[in-house]
């Protein structure tokens, strides 16, 4: 359909210019207008030769934002099941924000998003002057993040919206009010463009990406960066790869986010073993990333229990520093909550082994251990 359109209007525009082409200049000798002539056919070509060049590279601009929607589409589709993000914006900020996949941000750090490090971010960076400057108001490299896959940076971004309060009333809106959430993200300070909304709504718009819909249920294969921290003063990336189902139907009961750690919901009838076979993980590693009790019965699951599908971390990284124990709460199951290690935990809130915390007891979700209270003096 393109190629028909580009043909009409080559076709026009040559019998067009070729028409001015044959205008006679006024001379006292005929040799002289015959080659002006000639120059002004010469020139009105060129201007023909590079208007439709122009063209050509617009239709190609087109078409590679096309590719870059169809790459990428699965994966934002994913992502707004599990956490309500709209995948016309996920994707639209995609387009804007890496230039199709082609910005020296997204060939060299696979970061789709812009995203800078910022104080809680302990893996890959890359750096590249931004609009960070020094004292004295020199522009300096700013901190960006760097992953191993653009996939891993799609799913980085949602948890980024997700686990920052400023972004909270986005969640309150419909996913397919993508105008209020353009809107929404240029207020909370995602960038300082001001027409960064209405440059969404535009390559939203443009590509109709508020219409793309699921047709079939795709396999999705995420590699991602697992943080594991060793010594107080050296941190190592340990690489951990999940292969992922992407939950599209609404038959399955979808895949959530914990403190950065996956995890779905057991349903009624199902077993561990066939959570392990729906995800691709084997058993044994399964069983690790889950409650010891589990490794008794396995295929014992009680209904809407946490099955975690990646390893839990040794903090929570989210806002909250602490949680109140309640009645029948263990460390295990708060533990669990929270995608926390249980040994960690338990160190952290200097515990004895086997030790439970009583309730009303402050534990501390994150960072260091808490200080050990002093006896009153006699």
């Amino acid at each position: 359909m393109e190629s028909k359109r580009m043909g009409m209007i080559y076709k026009h525009m040559k019998y067009f210019i070729f028409k001015l082409a044959e205008i006679n200049f006024i001379s006292p000798n005929r040799m002289a207008a015959v080659t002006l002539c000639r120059i002004e056919k010469c020139f009105l070509s060129l201007l023909f030769t590079v208007f439709i060049s122009s063209l050509g590279i617009a239709q190609g601009d087109i078409d590679v934002k096309k590719k870059y929607i169809e790459q990428f589409r699965w994966i934002a589709l994913k992502e707004m099941e599990l956490t309500g993000i709209p995948a016309a914006i996920k994707l639209a900020q995609g387009l804007l924000e890496s230039n199709a996949g082609f910005s020296t941000l997204a060939t060299e750090a696979n970061n789709h998003f812009g995203m800078k490090c910022h104080n809680d971010w302990t893996g890959l960076t890359y750096f590249k002057e931004d609009d960070d400057r020094d004292d004295k108001g020199r522009l300096i490299p700013s901190c960006f993040r760097k992953f191993s896959s653009p996939e891993e940076s799609y799913y980085a971004h949602s948890l980024w919206l997700i686990q920052r309060p400023r972004y909270s009333n986005l969640f309150t809106l419909a996913p397919d009010d993508y105008k209020a959430w353009a809107h929404g993200l240029k207020k909370a300070g995602y960038a300082t463009d001001p027409a960064y909304a209405d440059k969404l709504i535009s390559i939203i718009e443009k590509f109709e990406l508020h219409k793309i819909q699921l047709v079939q249920k795709p396999q999705v294969e995420l590699s991602f960066e697992v943080q594991a921290e060793t010594t107080k003063s050296e941190r190592i990336l340990q690489k951990e790869s999940v292969k992922t189902t992407a939950v599209v139907d609404n038959s399955q009961s979808g895949v959530w986010v914990m403190n950065e750690v996956r995890f779905v919901y057991a349903k009624p009838g199902i077993k561990f073993s066939d959570i392990a076979k729906m995800y691709d993980i084997p058993l044994k590693k399964l069983s690790k990333f889950n409650s010891p009790l589990l490794n008794k019965s396995l295929d014992q699951l009680s209904e809407k229990q946490r099955i975690y599908l990646e390893p839990k971390r040794k903090e929570f990284h989210g806002e909250q520093k602490w949680h109140v124990v309640q009645a029948n709460e263990t460390l295990q199951r708060i533990s669990d909550y929270y995608a926390i290690q249980t040994e960690p935990l338990r160190k952290r809130n200097r515990l004895f082994e086997k030790e439970e915390p009583n309730i009303g007891t402050k534990l501390k979700l994150n960072g260091k251990k808490i200080k050990i209270r002093s006896l009153p003096k006699k």
